[in-house]
């Protein structure tokens, strides 16, 4: 057994051992131990003496002065959950009774892992009811479940109570309330427990665990108070230090040291926070004590959101520490990551200790610093790891919650799988924190208008959308009061508003504009000339230092000790933007301008497209000529001239310039593509221009064109003007492939439609019925376009499409609820369109046809219909009750089971008004009217329920008095078959009786919901015997959940355990057995099924489940049981769990008792209980059964296997031939006899000449399990063994495919050789998947170890797939080691040109961690310079993210497979989901880390990775623009 701490101790037998032996509970001892010395609780007492011992584990005392006595199971039987039965067995509440009724104050708990739903449920209802005791008993209790009410009544029956008794009623709820279920699982508690003492000592967790482990189990404290001097005594003897955390006096001061720091970097606007909505959202969450993730893109905002939180944190007082990652990167653990920023402990036990009784925040910004393109990014993020662990457990036991806060930037985010790990959540912790994200995005119109003022609504649309932008609204603030500056539509504007600004101001200071101006251009120049946001502070040293001054103090230079920058980055780029626009325009040399390639980065990128939008906004002549220039031009970056594209697409009014250059280029040779796809595609006045022009007509009727036209025309979907609908129209219905691509031109949302784009649509259902057989936004038609919608569900169901649309109400369903927001208004239009496709026949399958609730499809358009169709209903009645009546006349009282659903439904909703018609109809014939058989709701009466509820209350009395007799009167028509059914099978089942309702289930359902005031006597008098009658529910008219006719179907005891009386009753009942028809009753979940095989499952389950019980059952009444039940004994007690605790002679005696023959399956159970079976000493007689059964039993006959599919009927394949082996009765009895020769091998001599017969059986499939045998025998015998394995396999190469036959190959081969390579031929070359897969395996590493089958190995190109999967998989077995690595490495390589696919394989280098860089480098450029690297690709990031690699490192693979990927790309990335993002993805990453870097080497390869970008923008590969703006993001 484990003990936890690994220690080893003999036990007394019995009492206090039994109880030390259980490891949940000293797993709970120590817990309780922890919370004494963490001041949870004043002490405990383990094994109390005297009347506190009875049942009672563990007492705890608590602050209050209240005693709670713990009882702790591990274990509940056998079974996964607590129920009443097996609690009341082990006494658990009789022993609570002695201790609530002894002391008033005494509280009780029961401690374990397992769910315990019953008594929690109850407890809870206790806990929350009102002071009148009755209350609780009728409404908590009484109308609550059949379960509840079962547990409370054997609760009160326990505690010798009963509670219609008010003095024992009040009694019972104060035990309730003195009761505590404590769940904890057993693994997390032992976790807790090691997170507490890593919070308490100083030391490892795991000695002090074990030692507080042994302290319990010497048992020197039983009886004994153990309070914290007791334990103080005890650490001090042992040499086991505490923290003290909470005393230690250099906390507080260097946690408020850390938030100084993290905050003094952060500049507000106007010395206070702009108030946004973000930081309501988070404040409301860090109230719930919950944990955030925000994130957000640079400059929106998330620096200004975490300063909120801590001004949050101030104003509540809430300790909190606060943490920027890139400045204080997390190293090794969290204990040394807390000692490194000069904390006693990790970060989580210090906030805790300061704040043990009230809320707690920690906040790790700059999350971003950690991604995957850093060295030991993986260690820092485990570090992270380690936090959220230790808060998680800490939180456990806090009722305030510390609440961990974690800034990045979502791009990283988004990208960075080793980021996103950190916050996936486990569904089986229920502990774990659940992490909301608040994504900061650009500032909303009220946050900007609060900010402005009330000049707010002066300003433009484009000023209001800059001023979106946090920094843009910084430089605002900046600027004079009393104007609008409505001229400013970019943020360029605003900065040379403001520098406007402070020329003026300098002059009223005494300074020159000449010396300001000076100033700005030797800044921008040094700016320019590095390339960087920031310059060493040093470099501006010899600049007129009163200007510095003055811009420095005016907010729009930050002088820092080491570097000086701009307030912000767009003030820069705006003033490197105007110098190169004054440039242009003097020179008009937009190549000079823009520069060397080395100058054009990102940041470069950025301010290009800033200059042409100058352009574009000037004068588009001016842009374009730029442009073309750029575009001609071999000194401009491909990602460059792509922002000449990208401005010309967002252009949204075309002038006579554009639109002659567009119909000018857009057949150019060098650049049409680029504009179609980049500038046109998806821009309405673009596509509408080349359609006035003629060019879609033309390339449409052009084979080589036509798709580009059909794709522009479907980027417009949805916003088809009149003449592009005549265009599709024109096209259409000429060929089918063109309208299929002319299909993808509709929404799934008809509201998109225009009239005519509708009526378009509805022409291509009717050509193309499976057209309109897809996803279909029910919510968006029915809200906005009933009608069509209605005209669509109508199509579909006259042509009976299902396909798809069987998901179609999937959906709706949430919409087309009773009480959804969904409501039809042309009620009758919609039920004449609808209702003539509603079947009016009453087949008997129609309940559970796709048009019911029941059906297994109930989210069918069929039922969709349905409840459209009563919603439709309802709306009509609003409007007019009488026109409803009359559309619906013809349908009433016939007992059309889907009308009756219809009708029903609808009556509800008719006024008061009609309450007389109402109930005379229903009364009228209640067998046709008043049953649902369709809704689904688990309840046949329970519409015409819901309108008597409403009718029968405003109905006149001789109505009333009519439907009151009509109730009490009606008998069903079923109610003599079920009379009838009920009497002949209580004859039949002798000891287990029925008592199924004839009478009475429908009286009960109705009178009780009618009104009591209105009822007879008589009537009253009903419903009160009835309600006795039926203390359960009744039961005939519910059917199983609603959800279609099915289930299990099994006996009416199974599952359930009865007495060995009534055993016998059913076991000894001739009468069963001559019953030959099944009569099915369906219940709750299933059906019951009362004949004999349904019993014989029942007995196997019972058997299974108690072994010894039935054996002895069985063998004390074997003359009355009947023969066919034996089997099922024996069955059950092979497959039993607890076939262990049943004495050896106690299964001897049934199988000496109830003998086999050699063709019963009996032998089988016999051969499965030996083998099963952990002892092995069986008196010879069971080793002769054993031995008769291997060589004599008639199965497996030849030519008749025990097991087939529809693939292999005749066993061919080595799977089914494994089948049959582990299946076969003979085969049975070679697994036992392996089993007794493993256990004992003196077993091998008494079973040698049965191995001798076995091994040569006409069967194969019992050869093959021969080789069980044979394995052990190899130990003892090694010759004879090997002469039989041999000999088996050149018989049958098949039976290589039996597991270890590899390693035997390598047994066999000095002896064999040629043996052994001529059968690993044949399976390598054989027709069965797993014997090539077993040949492949020996052949490669037969290849590897004995130079063996070189010819095989260097076929490569005759290999298939599965051949060449197998040998490298095995390749990769060898290739970390030193010795075969070069081997591996050359074979591997060998599968560079293979046009296999072999993703898988290749990929477990990565996968598998096999790399070492020093040693593989050449080997991996050269693999992911080949085609390889396209499929490996994936693995070949994730093993970068995951390992924590630096991507700098493997630059020189990640740049050469880069290029060779791109350069091969119309190969490389057909049918490859990903791959481009994948490229960009690692060249983005090594950009970010070389980009900054002063060193030459890094400098060049970062010009490297722009070289890659421009190919991907040259050859168009993966989404363009989105890599165009991860680009700006740099």
């Amino acid at each position: 057994m484990d003990q936890g701490g690994g220690i080893d101790m003999p036990y007394e037998s019995g009492g206090r051992g039994d109880k030390i032996g259980n490891r949940y509970e000293f797993r709970w001892a120590v817990y309780q131990t922890l919370q004494v010395l963490d001041e949870k609780i004043d002490y405990i007492i383990l094994e109390a003496l005297g009347d506190d011992e009875q049942g009672i584990d563990i007492w705890i005392g608590n602050k209050n002065g209240i005693r709670e006595g713990q009882q702790c199971k591990g274990r509940s039987g056998s079974k996964e959950y607590w129920e009443y039965g097996t609690a009341n067995a082990k006494g658990i509440f009789t022993n609570w009774k002695a201790h609530l009724e002894r002391e008033i104050t005494n509280t009780v708990s029961l401690v374990s892992p397992l769910a315990f739903t019953l008594l929690e449920d109850i407890i809870n209802r206790a806990k929350s009811t009102s002071n009148a005791p009755k209350d609780f008993y009728n409404n908590q209790i009484l109308n609550a479940s059949k379960e509840v009410n079962e547990f409370f009544k054997n609760f009160c029956k326990v505690m010798v109570l009963n509670p219609e008794k008010e003095t024992d009623l009040i009694k019972i709820i104060s035990y309730l309330q003195r009761i505590f279920y404590r769940q904890v699982p057993d693994t997390q508690l032992k976790e807790i427990i090691i997170s507490k003492i890593s919070l308490l000592f100083i030391g490892n967790e795991e000695e002090i665990y074990d030692t507080l482990v042994s302290w319990i189990v010497e048992g020197n404290t039983f009886g004994k108070q153990i309070s914290s001097s007791v334990l103080y005594k005890l650490f001090r003897e042992r040499g086991i230090k505490l923290k003290e955390l909470a005393n230690d006096a250099r906390l507080i001061p260097r946690i408020e040291e850390l938030n100084r720091e993290f905050s003094s970097s952060f500049i507000p606007f106007k010395a206070e926070l702009i108030n946004r909505e973000e930081f309501a959202k988070c404040r409301k969450q860090l109230e719930f004590g919950n944990s955030l993730l925000i994130h957000g893109k640079a400059g929106r905002g998330k620096s200004g959101c975490t300063e909120d939180i801590i001004n949050y944190c101030l104003e509540n007082t809430i300790p909190y520490l606060a943490i920027k990652l890139d400045k204080r990167v997390p190293r090794s653990n969290a204990e040394k990551w807390g000692e490194n920023l000069g904390l006693p402990a990790s970060i989580a036990h210090c906030i805790h200790s300061v704040s043990k009784t009230e809320k707690a925040v920690i906040i790790l910004d700059q999350l971003d610093a950690l991604r995957w393109t850093q060295a030991h990014s993986r260690d820092a993020l485990l570090v992270c790891e380690q936090i959220i662990n230790q808060v998680e457990k800490l939180n456990f036991e806090r009722s305030n919650k510390i609440a961990v806060v974690f800034v990045c930037r979502t791009y990283d985010l988004e990208n960075d799988n080793n980021i996103k790990s950190l916050f996936k959540t486990s569904e089986k912790k229920n502990d774990v924190i659940q992490w909301n994200k608040i994504q900061i995005n650009e500032l909303n119109d009220e946050e900007v208008r609060d900010v402005i003022g009330t000049g707010y609504s002066n300003l433009t649309s484009k000023l209001k959308e800059i001023l979106r932008i946090p920094s843009n609204i910084y430089i605002w603030s900046k600027l004079d009061k009393g104007n609008t500056y409505n001229e400013c539509s970019t943020a360029n504007h605003l900065v040379n508003e403001w520098w406007r600004q402070l020329t003026r101001k300098c002059f009223e200071l005494g300074f020159s504009e000449t010396d300001i101006n000076g100033t700005r251009e030797k800044l921008i120049s040094n700016f320019d000339r590095i390339g960087r946001i920031c310059i060493p502070t040093k470099m501006i040293l010899s600049i007129n230092t009163s200007a510095l001054d003055f811009l420095s103090s005016n907010g729009f230079l930050v002088i820092q000790e080491d570097k000086t920058s701009f307030a912000h980055q767009s003030i820069l780029d705006c003033f490197l933007v105007e110098k190169m626009l004054t440039n242009y325009y003097e020179t008009e040399d937009i190549l000079n301008i823009i520069g060397s390639k080395e100058k054009q980065t990102p940041g470069r990128r950025y301010q290009v497209q800033m200059l042409l939008q100058n352009l574009i906004e000037f004068d588009s002549e001016d842009f374009l000529k730029a442009g073309q220039k750029m575009l001609y031009s071999n000194q401009i970056r491909y990602s460059v001239k792509f922002v000449f594209f990208e401005i010309l697409n967002q252009v949204d009014i075309l002038d006579e310039n554009i639109k002659c250059y567009i119909v000018e280029n857009c057949e150019s040779e060098l650049f049409s593509e680029h504009i179609i796809n980049n500038v046109v595609y998806s821009r309405p006045h673009y596509i509408r221009l080349l359609r006035d022009h003629g060019f879609l007509d033309e390339w449409f009727c052009d084979p080589e064109k036509n798709h580009t036209a059909l794709n522009l025309l479907i980027s417009l979907s949805p916003n088809y003007e009149a003449k592009d609908v005549e265009f599709i129209k024109k096209y259409a219905f000429q060929s089918q492939e063109d309208d299929n691509r002319f299909s993808r031109c509709f929404s799934h949302d008809i509201n998109h439609d225009t009239d005519e784009m509708f009526e378009l649509r509805m022409e291509f259902y009717h050509k193309y019925p499976q057209m309109a057989d897809t996803y279909l936004d029910i919510k968006a038609m029915l809200e906005n376009c009933e009608m069509r919608t209605i005209r669509v569900f109508a199509f579909l169901l006259e042509n009976k499409l299902k396909r798809q649309s069987q998901s179609i109400y999937k959906y709706a369903e949430e919409f087309l609820e009773e009480d959804s927001e969904i409501f039809i208004k042309n009620g009758l239009d919609v039920i004449n369109l609808l209702l003539p496709f509603i079947p009016t026949a009453n087949d008997e399958m129609r309940s559970y046809s796709d048009w019911s609730g029941r059906s297994a499809y109930r989210r069918s358009l069929q039922r969709a219909a349905v409840e459209i169709v009563k919603k439709a209903n309802a709306a009509l009645i609003a409007l007019d009750p009488n026109a409803f009546l009359k559309r619906y006349n013809e349908y009433m009282g016939k007992g059309i089971v889907l009308f009756n659903e219809i009708l029903l439904d609808a009556l509800y909703n008719l006024p008061y008004s009609y309450s007389d018609f109402i109930v005379e109809y229903l009364c009228s014939n209640f067998e046709d009217n008043i049953f649902d058989k369709t809704s689904g709701n688990g309840d046949e009466l329970l519409l015409a329920k819901r309108v008597l509820t409403k009718h029968s209350e405003y109905c006149k009395q001789d109505v009333f008095d009519m439907l009151e007799n009509k109730v009490i009167g009606y008998i069903s028509l079923q109610a003599k078959d079920i009379y009838q059914r009920r009497i002949q099978y209580n004859l039949e089942n002798k000891g287990y009786r029925v008592y199924w309702s004839f009478w009475g289930d429908l009286q009960k359902e109705i009178l009780e919901i009618l009104p009591y005031n209105r009822l007879s006597i008589k009537a009253k008098d009903l419903i009160h015997i009835l309600r006795r009658r039926f203390f359960d529910e009744s039961s005939l008219y519910k059917y199983s959940n609603g959800h279609g006719h099915g289930g299990w179907v099994s006996s009416s005891i199974a599952g359930k355990t009865l007495s060995n009386k009534s055993w016998l009753g059913i076991l000894t009942n001739k009468k069963l057995n001559e019953k030959r028809s099944h009569r099915w009753k369906e219940v709750s979940g299933g059906f019951w099924e009362n004949s004999i095989e349904s019993f014989s499952d029942s007995l196997r389950d019972a058997a299974s489940a108690e072994p010894e019980r039935m054996i002895r059952l069985m063998l004390s009444h074997d003359e009355k049981v009947l023969d066919v039940y034996i089997d099922s004994l024996f069955s059950g007690v092979a497959h039993s769990k607890n076939l262990s605790s049943v004495p050896l002679n106690l299964l001897e005696k049934i199988i000496l008792k109830y003998l086999y023959d050699n063709t019963s399956y009996r032998a089988s159970s016999i051969c499965s209980i030996i083998e099963s079976q952990g002892e092995v000493t069986w008196s010879q007689g069971i080793l002769n059964i054993l031995k008769d059964v291997a060589v004599n039993h008639e199965n497996p006959q030849l030519g008749k296997p025990n097991v087939t599919t529809n693939e292999d009927n005749d066993m061919r394949t080595f799977d089914m031939l494994q089948s049959n082996a582990l299946n076969c009765v003979r085969g049975k009895a070679a697994r036992s006899i392996a089993h007794l020769i493993w256990k004992d091998y003196s077993f091998f001599e008494e079973f040698r000449d049965t191995l001798e017969k076995l091994v040569v059986d006409q069967n194969p499939a019992v050869r093959l399990a021969s080789l069980f045998a044979l394995w052990p025998s190899y130990n003892i015998d090694r010759e004879w063994a090997s002469e039989k394995i041999i000999n088996l396999y050149k018989r049958d190469f098949r039976l290589t495919g039996y597991h270890d036959t590899k390693d035997m190959f390598f047994l066999l081969y000095p002896q064999y050789r040629l043996d052994i390579l001529e059968i690993i031929k044949q399976c390598y070359f054989s027709e069965d998947e797993e014997l090539v897969e077993m040949g492949a395996y020996c052949l490669s590493e037969m290849f590897i170890l004995k130079n063996e089958f070189v010819d095989e190995i260097t076929s490569v190109d005759s290999m298939s797939k599965l051949q060449a999967e197998s040998i490298l998989n095995m390749v990769m077995v060898y290739f970390n080691n030193d010795d075969y690595n070069s081997l591996a490495k050359s074979i591997i390589s060998r599968f560079k040109t293979s046009a296999l696919d072999l993703e898988m394989s290749i990929s477990r280098l990565f996968y598998d961690n096999l790399i070492n860089l020093d040693r593989d480098q050449d080997f991996l450029i050269e693999i992911m310079n080949s085609d390889i690297s396209r499929k490996s690709l994936h693995a070949f990031v994730y093993y970068l993210e995951e390992e924590s690699k630096s991507v700098i490192d493997y630059k020189d693979i990640i740049l050469s497979m880069s290029r060779h990927l791109i350069k091969n790309q119309a190969e490389c990335f057909e049918g490859l989901w990903g791959v481009q993002d994948e490229i960009s993805k690692l060249v983005i990453g090594l950009y970010d880390e070389t980009s900054g870097s002063a060193k030459s080497e890094m400098k060049i390869i970062a010009q490297e990775c722009l070289d890659i970008w421009d190919m991907m923008f040259e050859k168009q590969i993966g989404p363009i623009r989105r890599l165009s703006r991860e680009m700006m993001e740099r």
